[in-house]
């Protein structure tokens, strides 16, 4: 009984083989093809031109003596970064472009690859001036291990083919990232030349130059006197001799942009001759249309005008102020023996350092307690001793400005040597919106009737410390 069995299912064993056989030659009857089976991509030895073209829009660019640049649809230095990708893609002998899949160009695979010509997207590369390949692009193969693999159809030839490599990656890009959106980037050698800047920003100007010595440090020929932190031009000359735009603005005119009175202007001076001057205009949220967030309007010398991420543009509107050495106060924490705060309402707080033999501190007013909460004295403690400003204020503002002619709170410090130092609270930099926190602001404030400056917000909230923070733990 077991003979006829096994035979019944060797007989059906065959006839789902088959079935299965018959199966993948309708669902795909036209089989792989070893890699460059009938064609492979023609060596390049000098990529000097691309032209793309996709749904009626051209794209070219050239190489010539200065490098590469845009013929359509700008005139236009072209993006270092996107040729740099586009040469690796097409001339790169250490990785060059393989066939690993062909197939027949019928109308049905045109169609599936998506090479048919209602989605037509063409490149044509050039060498020595001359066309050596003119391809359409259809779509990737995404692949389990490994970068996706473009699907083309090298003109006049009747097969598609599949390069190893993803082609969209690097020329699906729009116009915009094809043109080079460096505002201005100087090379090691001009900064090293670079020897003054100067700003200028409402009715006020700045002029920095580098010292002539070895040192070559920073100094502030007008105002002549300033004291300027040479750390702090160092980081700026960092930042401004690499600036980066978002989007142009090639339809704006300069009353649009503001750039017909710039409201900041930053001048780079690398030898006698050249300069690199960069102007700030308005700012604005409609263009770039994808993104809500505000963008500045900014030019270089005559050039075009770029658009640049407000906050980016923000960093680099430096004034005087951002220049000047930041601390303010600067004395160890043991040195200080009592705070005393008055408020503009009238209410006082008073702090004294206990005895020796006495650890911590202790409340004098307006209660008296011998221990205080440690961590929040800690705290007020480090920032009254040394103080940091965030950047001094600019010369408009005066003490009415600031609110300190009439202080929200004032603080005087009390050092083991018996001197005194009168810290000064104003009103927040920028006024408050109906949701802001007050104590999170940034204030205005001096010391000693000193220059005014802008602290911080997180500063600003110990120094406005209330005697509930004060209290100790069983207190509170």
């Amino acid at each position: 009984m077991d003979i006829p069995m096994n035979k019944q299912l060797l007989k059906t064993s065959g006839l789902v083989v088959v079935l299965l056989v018959a199966y993948l030659m309708l669902s795909d009857r036209t089989p792989e093809k070893e890699p460059g089976a009938s064609w492979s991509f023609p060596e390049i030895t000098a990529l000097d031109r691309i032209e793309l073209n996709r749904n009626g829009e051209t794209i070219s660019a050239e190489l010539s003596e200065s490098g590469w640049w845009l013929q359509s649809p700008v005139a236009f230095s072209a993006n270092t970064q996107q040729m740099d990708s586009v040469e690796r893609l097409f001339a790169n002998p250490e990785r060059p472009l393989i066939v690993d899949n062909e197939k027949p160009a019928t109308a049905e695979n045109l169609t599936r690859y998506g090479l048919d010509q209602d989605t037509a997207f063409t490149v044509a590369v050039f060498d020595g001036g001359e066309p050596v390949s003119t391809l359409t692009l259809g779509r990737n193969d995404e692949m389990t291990n490994g970068p996706s693999r473009t699907w083309v159809h090298p003109e006049g030839m009747d097969s598609i083919f599949r390069f190893n490599q993803d082609l969209l990656r690097v020329l699906d890009k729009e116009t915009v990232d094809w043109r080079n959106k460096d505002v201005v980037r100087l090379d090691d050698e001009e900064k090293e030349r670079l020897f003054a800047l100067d700003i200028s920003y409402g009715e006020h100007s700045l002029t920095l130059e580098r010292n002539a010595s070895e040192e070559g440090e920073w100094y502030a020929s007008n105002p002549e006197g300033v004291a300027i932190d040479n750390r702090l031009v160092e980081n700026f000359v960092r930042s401004i001799s690499a600036v980066r735009a978002q989007d142009f603005a090639d339809d704006a005119t300069p009353e649009e942009t503001g750039l017909d009175l710039p409201q900041h202007t930053i001048t780079l001076h690398t030898d006698e001759t050249t300069e690199y001057s960069i102007q700030f205009g308005h700012t604005t949220t409609e263009i770039p249309e994808d993104e809500d967030a505000p963008h500045r309007y900014v030019r270089l010398n005559e050039g075009p005008v770029y658009l640049l991420r407000g906050n980016s543009a923000d960093r680099l509107m430096k004034r005087l102020g951002d220049f000047i050495p930041t601390p303010v106060l600067d004395n160890e924490l043991d040195s200080v023996v009592a705070i005393s705060v008055r408020d503009s309402g009238g209410d006082r707080i008073t702090l004294q350092r206990n005895d020796e033999d006495v650890l911590g501190w202790s409340m004098r007013q307006p209660r008296r307690l011998d221990t205080v909460n440690e961590t929040q004295m800690q705290r007020l403690l480090s920032n009254v001793a040394d103080l940091d400003a965030g950047r001094f204020a600019d010369e408009e503002i005066t003490a009415a400005l600031a609110g300190l002619d009439s202080a929200r709170r004032q603080i005087t410090v009390t050092m083991d040597d018996g001197s005194e130092h009168l810290i000064e609270l104003g009103g927040p930099v920028q006024p408050l919106e109906a949701d802001d926190a007050p104590e999170e602001a940034d204030r205005f404030a001096r010391v000693d009737g000193g220059q005014i400056f802008e602290l911080r917000g997180h500063k600003a909230r110990v120094l406005l410390t209330s005697v509930e923070q004060l209290l100790p733990e069983e207190e509170d």
